[in-house]
């Protein structure tokens, strides 16, 4: 990625360098809060001018790849959650299954709401 040097970062190297710590602490926070990272593939050409923010013709990109990502990892979840059930003979509590679906409704919901 080319970044845009600034004040506190003057030349590109120390900007770059500076991405990569920043990039390379999520790591251990996503552990550490239990959420993950999520690497959208953004090139140079879905930049706007000032090569730092999405331009605004790939902002529906941005959002269809985060709903896509949300239903992959519900999808996934879900597959796992009932095969690791079926070995152990095992069901999840009916409260349990209300509460997941209550939660995944309203985050279906609410990416509905702001993508289209």
């Amino acid at each position: 990625m080319i970044a845009k040097p600034s004040y506190a970062f003057p030349n590109v190297d120390l900007l770059q360098h500076n991405i990569t710590l920043y990039n390379d602490m999520h790591v251990p926070l996503s552990h550490q809060y239990h959420f993950i990272p999520i690497d959208l593939n953004v090139t140079i050409d879905m930049l706007s001018a000032d090569r730092m923010h999405l331009d605004l013709r790939f902002q529906n990109f941005l959002l269809h790849s985060i709903y896509y990502y949300i239903n992959q990892t519900t999808i996934t979840t879900t597959t796992t959650t009932y095969q690791t059930c079926n070995r152990t003979i095992r069901s999840r509590s009916r409260s349990a299954m209300q509460r997941r679906n209550r939660i995944r409704h309203a985050r279906q919901k609410f990416l509905r709401k702001h993508l289209h």
